[in-house]
């Protein structure tokens, strides 16, 4: 307003001047007079540019001047009000009026409506908020804003009446959120303390918290750092803090969490060698010490265990584990029984795992030990002398207690020695020196007889024992003894040569294998055994006649008509075979697959002594996998299977029993048209020229819902932001976003927007220096489990200098204006800016 005034002042003397002319040489007297009770003014009587009188009236002061004047400055920086009998109308004065005069002018000059001095004001909240007004006029109004700190705010301040009235206010608290947030995660007993750093401007704080995935928060007022939550929950829980002043609260913080002290449950301990030692220690709180007291049979010890709140589980120290193991019982020596060897046993001792020995000769000071033995060890040694043995049990514990000393010895030797046997001991033979155990074949040297016996030299005494001993005639045995061996069905043909002198023959026969032979009586050669079974079987004939028999000829093996055992192949290429057991004749061998990459099993019939294959099955071993949510957009079913055989194989894929691929060779596919978040069953057939010859089943799933995912972003154009898209599925429970500029901290990123493609905007700081940087913008996806924290980087270039405003120019009516310009007629004007590159120029207003 002021500068209009001065540009009206302009104006009214340019008027005068123009007027000046008329007026040369007239000669006036001028009167002003100072009304005003406070305020002094300034005067100038002036003739054209020429000041003829000047001077300053103090209130109530007059003055009257006689000259040639054309015009009157009365002036006062404090304003006023003045009138004359040329401009009756007395307004009020904004620092400057002018007047014209004629030959009777009185000027008056008196006291404006009084102003508003410039004064500190005060509005919001407990009048919080704070700014100085300048000195106004009465009757006008100016913006302020705020100049407290902690707090941001406006009004409009309006001078009536000489007095400030503030109107129109706003006032809030302007206060970072509190940093350094901690919270004590199981270091105290029942409390969870928080603590946190000051807040520039805050005069106390609030805090919240809730169980962590609950869906509220519980806030207490007026807290201090330091604060703790008292409660016997074990869970997480979180907690956000926010400063506060008379204007409002500020911004509340990032979340931290914290749990109490958590106590230890009931739980068995081990300690020791392979943690061998074991005892239960009772819940506790934590702190809690237990004295244990070791519980495992087979040894002694004990331990401390100390609950530790931070882990809830149990801490061990001043641990001791010892065995506690009995002495062997029923330890025993051979005595002579086995040939170069002594044989020592004892019975098991509880709780033991192993067992050493230690031996010497008898009379010998000192002991010879072997580790690691079981019972029935055996000392090797040609002495015969006296040894002395004992054994100790032992577990990973240690070993416990020796056993009481058990002698023994090896075998003692026989002489050479001839032997006697049969009735009145008619039969001999000599037999020759040998070792214990050692068995002589004896052949009767008698004339007049035959016979033998079996001499087995005694190691407990040294001498030989007889047994085995035959004393009969002179027969001798029968000679071409033969079987049928499978040219009869169901029966076994033995025939044999005829021996001199023999008037009957005996046979016996016995099943290959079994100890024991049957009679068959007295027959002849062309006798037949009737069987049912494929097994072989053996036989002997001795010649009969009225002194006493032959001895029994060799035995001879034959069976009825089978088929041998044997592998038998059978399915597509023969991939399946199975080995078949011997079988008599028309019976059945069950054959099991016994090729790798196949299973299947088949009847194998013996028929005329060959092997004809009845009912069988093979199919291909098969191994399918489909993958259960581990793919975000499709289900990957892949396969394997072992063939060697002949022939292409193609596969058949299907999907709820519905084909979805036929005849392919790979072994994977992408099923990307499954139902998300539904489970389908999968099955893989495989066929060789078409026919199946084998199948798999698995279940696989796309997940339900998928993990937010960035989709771009851009720098804006006056370079004050990075602005960007994300993708995010409504099924997702919630979204954590957080964005960190360069090696910044990361801090919590807001996302707006009602869709899938949400919103964000990153202010970037003025003083973020120009060049390149990066923005780490991580998605935290809660409720998916593939991709549930992503982080992305976004590069970006700051070029600030390619907007700046390099020039600066005034256009008037189309032209540069030039510094004094004087405008002598309403023109247009424009203003035009050079800048960078970038964004910051202004065309020229046409």
């Amino acid at each position: 307003m002021k500068h209009l005034l001065k540009v009206c002042r302009v104006l009214a003397c340019l008027a005068l001047a123009y007027l000046a002319p008329s007026l040369a040489f007239a000669q006036f007297a001028v009167t002003i007079q100072n009304q005003s009770q406070t305020l002094s003014n300034n005067y100038e009587l002036k003739y054209g540019a020429s000041v003829v009188y000047t001077g300053s009236l103090s209130p109530g002061q007059s003055i009257t001047r006689t000259g040639a004047f054309d015009m009157v400055l009365i002036y006062n920086p404090s304003g006023g009000q003045a009138c004359s009998g040329m401009a009756p109308v007395c307004t009020t004065m904004y620092s400057t009026r002018t007047f014209g005069v004629n030959s009777t002018t009185t000027i008056l000059f008196g006291d404006d409506h009084p102003e508003c001095a410039a004064a500190p004001l005060t509005w919001g909240p407990g009048n919080y908020c704070s700014a100085v007004a300048q000195t106004t006029l009465n009757g006008q109004s100016i913006v302020i804003s705020n100049s407290a700190a902690g707090a941001i705010g406006s009004a409009t301040a309006v001078c009536n009446s000489a007095v400030w009235e503030v109107s129109n206010p706003t006032c809030s608290a302007s206060l970072s959120a509190p940093a350094s947030v901690s919270a004590t995660d199981g270091t105290v007993v029942g409390k969870i303390t928080v603590t946190w750093g000051a807040v520039a401007n805050a005069t106390g704080y609030d805090i919240r918290h809730r169980k962590q995935g609950a869906p509220s928060w519980t806030t207490v007022s007026n807290v201090t750092s330091g604060w703790q939550l008292t409660t016997a929950d074990e869970s997480v829980f979180e907690f956000q803090v926010v400063g506060k002043n008379v204007a409002g609260e500020g911004t509340w913080s990032g979340t931290e969490t914290g749990n109490i002290a958590k106590g230890c449950a009931t739980q068995t301990l081990n300690w020791g060698p392979s943690n061998y030692c074991a005892a239960s220690a009772a819940a506790g709180a934590a702190g809690t010490s237990r004295a244990l007291s070791n519980t495992t049979a087979g040894a002694s010890g004990g331990s401390t265990a100390v609950c530790n709140g931070v882990t809830g589980s149990w801490g061990q120290s001043a641990s001791t584990c010892n065995a506690s193991l009995s002495a062997p019982a029923s330890v025993a020596a051979t005595d002579g029984t086995v040939v170069g060897k002594i044989t020592v046993t004892w019975g098991a001792v509880a709780n033991a795992t192993g067992y050493d020995i230690r031996h010497r000769k008898q009379g010998a000071p000192s002991w010879t030990t072997v580790s690691n033995v079981t019972s029935g060890w055996q000392l090797t040694t040609a002495d015969e002398s006296v040894f002395e043995f004992q054994v100790v049990g032992k577990n990973v514990a240690g070993e416990g207690t020796w056993s009481g000393t058990e002698t023994g010895n090896i075998a003692k030797g026989c002489a050479t020695q001839t032997l006697n046997w049969g009735p009145s001991n008619y039969c001999a033979a000599s037999a020759a020196a040998g070792i214990q155990g050692t068995s002589r074949t004896l052949t009767n040297t008698t004339s007049g007889g035959s016979g033998g016996a079996t001499a087995v030299c005694n190691g407990l005494t040294g001498s030989w024992e007889l047994s085995a001993t035959t004393c009969t005639a002179n027969l001798s045995t029968p000679v071409a003894v033969s079987a049928t061996q499978g040219t009869l069905d169901g029966a076994i043909k033995v025939t044999w040569g005829a021996t001199p002198g023999a008037l009957s023959y005996e046979l016996q026969h016995r099943k290959a294998g079994d100890a024991n032979w049957v009679a068959a009586g007295t027959v002849s050669s062309g006798w037949q055994l009737t069987i049912a079974d494929a097994a072989d079987h053996q036989f002997q004939v001795r010649a009969v006649n009225s002194v006493g028999t032959s001895g029994w000829s060799t035995a001879v093996t034959g069976w009825a008509q089978r088929c041998a055992a044997a592998s038998i192949g059978w399915g597509t290429a023969n991939m399946c075979s199975g080995n078949a057991q011997t079988t008599a004749n028309n019976g059945t061998s069950s054959l099991i697959n016994m090729s790798p990459g196949a299973t299947g099993t088949a009847s194998a019939v013996c028929t005329n002594g060959a092997w004809v294959v009845g009912e069988n099955t093979c199919l291909f071993e098969l191994s399918a996998n489909a993958t259960d949510g581990t793919i975000e957009d499709a289900v990957n079913i892949t396969w394997e299977m072992s063939y060697t055989g002949g022939g292409s194989v193609t596969y058949d894929l299907f999907r709820d029993e519905e084909s979805i691929a036929t005849g392919i060779t790979p072994k994977e596919f992408l099923d990307s048209a499954a139902t998300r978040g539904a489970i389908h069953i999968y099955k893989v057939q495989a066929k060789v020229g078409g026919v199946v010859v084998g199948e798999i089943t698995d279940t696989g799933f796309i997940p339900e819902c998928r993990a937010a995912r960035f989709i771009g972003a851009s720098l804006s154009g006056d370079m004050a932001s990075v602005n960007g898209l994300i993708e995010q599925w409504q099924c997702l429970s919630e979204l954590n976003a957080t964005r960190a500029i360069d090696a910044a901290a990361p801090e919590a990123l807001s996302v707006s927007g009602s869709g899938a493609y949400k919103s964000f905007s990153i202010p970037l700081s003025a003083g973020l220096a120009d060049g390149n940087h990066v923005v780490h913008l991580t998605l935290e996806s809660v409720g998916v489990g593939i991709n549930s924290n992503r982080t992305f980087d976004i590069p970006f270039t700051l070029n600030r200098a390619s907007i700046a405003v390099k020039n600066l120019s005034i256009i008037y009516n189309g032209s540069l204006a030039v510094n004094g310009l004087e405008a002598n007629s309403i023109g247009r004007f424009g203003v035009r800016m050079d800048g960078g590159s970038g964004i910051g120029f202004a065309e020229e207003v046409k």
